[in-house]
């Protein structure tokens, strides 16, 4: 005769309170149950008075360096452009320099801009570096040299 052939099934109110108590027992383990307000967490404000103020400068250097590398190449795309060209892809030379003047826009301002984020972003890798060179890195004089473009 085994062991589980002699067990007896347990009644309805026998189980009830069985699962009663283990629901107790989990209960009192794991604590009393968080509330939402536990989970909020202050953040601070999105934007504030000096950030405004830095939008309003980088709106203005964007224009000024924006004007600037709009004339350079567009003598330089007019220089450049050979209308002896005749096969294959031909652009007319109003497109080759429109071509040439937001590309390098583009190329300069958002080089700088993601070199700038990528040297704050390795800001951490540097701490272990002595302190003369902790403020220096390869993204921080990439994001020079397109600044000074």
């Amino acid at each position: 005769m085994s062991v589980l052939s002699t067990l007896k099934p347990l009644t309805t109110d026998q189980y009830d309170q069985a699962r009663a108590k283990a629901i107790e027992r989990v209960k009192a383990r794991i604590g009393t149950r968080p509330t939402r307000d536990q989970f909020k967490r202050e953040l601070g404000a999105l934007w504030s008075a000096l950030d405004v103020l830095a939008l309003i400068v980088f709106v203005a250097a964007l224009l000024v360096s924006s004007a600037h590398i709009i004339t350079h190449m567009g003598m330089l795309a007019s220089l450049s452009y050979n209308s002896a060209i005749e096969t294959g892809i031909v652009l007319p030379i109003s497109d080759y320099t429109i071509i040439h003047q937001i590309g390098m826009i583009l190329l300069a301002e958002a080089s700088m801009l993601l070199f700038m984020v990528m040297h704050g972003m390795r800001a951490r890798e540097r701490e272990g570096r002595p302190w003369w060179s902790r403020h220096f890195s390869l993204p921080l004089l990439l994001a020079l040299i397109a600044a000074t473009f």
